[in-house]
């Protein structure tokens, strides 16, 4: 049959013997033979097309078999091209689990910090650490911290330590809810092709949660031989508490705001704008650009999840008309006003701003970070009910990467996403994927490390010749872990209802064919004459059947006239009484506003007497357009 995707796990980096920790969720039917078809790739691309990326092998297997164990095993083949034969790459283990579905699920969320930990490795010790659930004498992976370097401190007795940022894993999946659950904590010292495992302690959730501030010892069984061994170090547990975990769709429904803010890259290593040659010149063919492309995939997803529809568009590296130079500057020239409505509005201020400044050098990015963040800082101190998401577009020649850095580690601390897209056909974007920080967490000048990941990175040429969705897609896949770990981190809780209510009643904007209108829940604000007309207003039906009947009166009164000086014997009949269109007949959409043809036509006999009754159109049809 035909095949499914039904999930993908993410991608461990340089190791031959990953252990995935994202599970894959099927659903399970019992009356039906399932079969799974379990793949391997080796990353190319991060493009998430699967023939972008490299066939390791594969393994077939039914989930009732898999089921019945366990963990279940299976060979990894890999069928040669040539020859057809079937090649071992490997074994691939299972674990499989019934997850129950919750009401509102629950998460622990812990802090770790360890001392003194056995320094004696190769290379720099950056430790992480990992949790793993004891199944069947097998250990099962299931999450793990960032890497972060040890802190030397410099007071005198106090021990270098590394602190890593809170642990939040489900507890269905961390012991199915059996609170006496063997678990594993393990710390390694994390290595680009291998980690070295440091130590490692047992425990439960149970004690965690009875105990609390508590120190474990890790131990490295390899190293207990020696008899003047004591431990690798100690791993104390500052916090640890069991929270509802609520979702990103939970967030958005409770009255979450996801606003969006554009900043459009104008240096000149974009090249003049009129050069063809230029990332913003726009093309004859379809009156586009790539900026123009990118903004509107992503937009078009965005702007459903902003109530108001005002959208703040900023640009970076240009001289303005009055001669300044500027690395962040709003599009509409209006330092209070830097909003526009829709993705039009967006389309329309861009068009305009590149007839309006000058390209510039260099490159600085640091300026409109620090202006989002700045407005992301103020609405959170001003309680509302907002999330920031910055589409940054650039060619990704930045000159102030250090500055960069530290206003994104800044803005790791407020409620705020940074998209970019890599606009151009460079292949030098290792600066964005720096920035994008998935392999290693950024770090400020000041030594402060990022306090979650918020920054995606996508080069647009990638996805030029592919369905927009896909762009879009790619971009913002992360956001709803961004804004959630965002949420965890600092505790945020769903709104209460009541006010909800009060901020679903405030004025917005609405999206209408090409206007943007001025719409308000809050009917007892309005004056008397707009409500008398919105009472009075008609449906769109009735409109588009109003104009069909004009059009065909017209049309019917107009050929009258023309018979009756044709046809004196028709002068004295009584008058043509012709049949309305059969307003059922009509087809419409609700996007229609105007008509643009709208003809009549019917015959008449070629002779008529004074006693004739009169004449009946024997055809009668409507032909129209809708624009």
């Amino acid at each position: 049959g035909r095949e499914e995707i039904v999930g993908r796990t993410e991608t461990v980096y340089n190791s031959c013997n990953p252990e995935w920790k994202n599970p894959v969720m099927v659903v399970y039917k019992f009356e039906e033979v399932q079969t799974l078809i379990v793949r391997i790739y080796d990353e190319q691309s991060k493009i998430g097309i699967l023939a972008e990326q490299t066939l390791i092998g594969e393994f077939t297997a039914e989930v009732s078999d898999i089921l019945n164990e366990t963990i279940y095993e299976d060979d990894i083949t890999y069928c040669d091209p040539v020859t057809g034969d079937e090649i071992l790459v490997g074994t691939c283990s299972i674990n499989s689990e019934e997850v129950k579905k919750e009401a509102v699920p629950e998460e622990l969320v812990a802090d770790f910090k360890a001392f003194n930990l056995d320094t004696n490795l190769v290379g720099t010790c950056t430790p992480f650490l990992a949790i793993s659930r004891v199944i069947d004498q097998e250990l099962v992976p299931i999450a793990r911290t960032e890497h972060r370097p040890i802190v030397d401190s410099k007071a005198k007795g106090v021990p270098s330590s590394v602190e890593w940022s809170s642990l939040h894993v489900k507890v269905d999946r961390l012991c199915k809810g059996d609170h006496q659950a063997l678990l594993v904590i393990e710390v390694y010292n994390w290595g680009s092709t291998r980690h070295q495992f440091i130590g490692s302690c047992r425990t439960t959730l149970a004690s965690l949660l009875s105990q609390g501030y508590t120190e474990y010892e890790l131990i490295n069984v390899v190293k207990q031989i020696n008899p003047e061994y004591e431990n690798s170090g100690i791993l104390k547990v500052e916090s640890v508490r069991v929270e509802k975990c609520h979702s990103f769709l939970d967030f958005v429904r409770g009255g979450f705001d996801i606003n969006l803010t554009v900043a459009i890259d104008f240096t000149m290593s974009n090249k003049d704008f009129d050069n063809e040659k230029s990332l913003h010149y726009r093309r004859s063919t379809n009156k586009t650009n790539d900026y123009m492309a990118a903004i509107q995939a992503v937009g078009s997803v965005m702007c459903c999840y902003d109530r108001d529809q005002q959208f703040p568009v900023y640009g970076f590296g240009a001289r303005l008309p009055d001669r300044r130079i500027s690395h962040c500057f709003p599009c509409t020239m209006m330092a209070d006003n830097v909003e526009v409505s829709g993705l039009d509005g967006i389309a329309e201020i861009y068009w305009s701003c590149l007839k309006e400044v000058d390209p510039i050098e260099p490159t600085n990015m640091a300026p409109v970070i620090r202006e989002v963040n700045e407005v992301a800082k103020r609405k959170m101190e001003e309680g509302e009910l907002s999330y920031q998401v910055l589409l940054i577009l650039t060619d990704g020649a930045i000159s102030d990467m250090r500055q960069t850095i530290d206003s994104i580690v800044q803005a790791s601390h407020q409620p705020i996403s940074i998209l970019i897209v890599g606009v151009g056909n460079g292949d030098d974007f290792s600066k964005m994927h720096v920035l994008d920080a998935d392999d290693e967490p950024l770090v400020s000048s000041e030594n402060e490390v990022m306090k979650r990941d918020i920054v995606g990175f996508v080069p647009f040429k990638e996805y030029r010749h592919m369905d927009p969705e896909i762009l879009a897609r790619e971009c913002l896949k992360e956001i709803p872990r961004q804004f959630t770990t965002w949420t965890r981190q600092n505790r945020i809780q769903l709104p209460d209802r009541e006010r909800v209510v009060k901020r679903n009643n405030r004025s917005r904007t609405r999206k209408i064919g090409r206007h943007t209108v001025m719409l308000s829940d809050n009917r007892d604000a309005l004056p008397e004459a707009e409500l008398e007309r919105l009472r009075s207003r008609k449906s769109f039906k009735e409109r588009v059947q109003d104009k069909i009947k004009a059009s065909i009166q017209a049309a019917t009164a107009n050929s009258s006239m023309a018979e009756m000086a044709n046809h004196a014997s028709l002068r004295q009949s009584p008058v043509l009484q012709r049949p309305l269109l059969d307003s059922n007949s009509v087809t419409h959409t609700e996007s229609a506003s105007t008509f643009a043809k709208c003809d009549t036509r019917y015959t008449t006999p070629a002779s008529s007497s004074l006693a004739a009754p009169p004449p009946q159109p024997q055809q009668l049809s409507c032909d129209y357009q809708l624009l």
